[in-house]
């Protein structure tokens, strides 16, 4: 789906939407019972889907690395974001010309950022 220009926050929903919302907004993500994008909420457009393999962390390729505990990823419009920790949840970041924001066989694509979710990493075989 495309989305307009602005300033958006990428990372879990879980850490930056309204504690007083988020029983709403997971209503929203399911649809009798199955995940589904959620691609509009509290009436403005945003992107958020399923990651492949639930909670972990995921590396995007803006270097960053994205834990995930509600087992979604996001693009959210700063407007949503009520977390005064955002910055150490996810990225902040401005897009000066409308962009793309979807998942394809687990690699979430947000504009220039890309974070694949198809790799879980084993914490045991890196300790």
């Amino acid at each position: 789906m495309e989305l307009p220009a602005g300033k958006y926050w990428i990372g879990d929903p879980c850490y930056v939407i309204d504690d007083t919302l988020w029983d709403e907004f997971v209503k929203v993500s399911l649809h009798n019972h199955k995940s589904v994008p959620v691609t509009e909420f509290e009436g403005l457009e945003m992107f958020a889907d399923g990651t492949s393999y639930g909670d972990d962390v995921y590396p995007g390729t803006n270097g960053f690395e994205y834990g995930v505990d509600s087992g979604m990823l996001s693009v959210v419009p700063v407007a949503l974001c009520e977390n005064a920790h955002a910055e150490d949840c996810g990225t902040f970041v401005e897009f000066k010309k409308p962009f793309e924001a979807y998942e394809e066989n687990g690699v979430f694509h947000f504009g220039h950022i890309d974070i694949d979710t198809r790799m879980k990493v084993d914490e045991e075989e890196t300790a």
